[in-house]
């Protein structure tokens, strides 16, 4: 490339970023719920994946690759259902019903 393609090239992205031609960027959209506390899920996760790993390893005693393979299955799983049932919980609680009539004014 010579310097004159490189110098068109940049004025002509210059005129269409200043015209403002130049596609824009995607942005979420907004949220329908609002999140449950970062720090907060977390934690809690840590609990649900550190109970469904101790079922784990009392359902599958003995044998230790069998026992750490029951444990971390038995901890994403309870993680997955644990998470879901606590945030649904949360939204209700906090937030009124979901998809139905707002919680009664105090």
């Amino acid at each position: 490339m010579h310097a004159d393609d490189e110098r068109a090239g940049l004025m002509f992205m210059t005129y269409l970023h200043v015209n403002r031609l130049l596609p824009k960027r995607w942005t979420a959209p907004a949220k329908k719920y609002p999140s449950m506390p970062r720090s907060t899920w977390r934690s809690l996760a840590a609990i649900c994946f550190a109970v469904g790993a101790v079922i784990g390893a009392v359902v599958r005693p003995g044998d230790a690759p069998l026992m750490i393979g029951s444990a971390i299955l038995f901890g994403l799983i309870a993680t997955g259902v644990g998470m879901w049932v606590i945030e649904t919980l949360w939204l209700r609680r906090d937030r009124g019903v979901i998809g139905g009539s707002p919680p009664p004014s105090r």
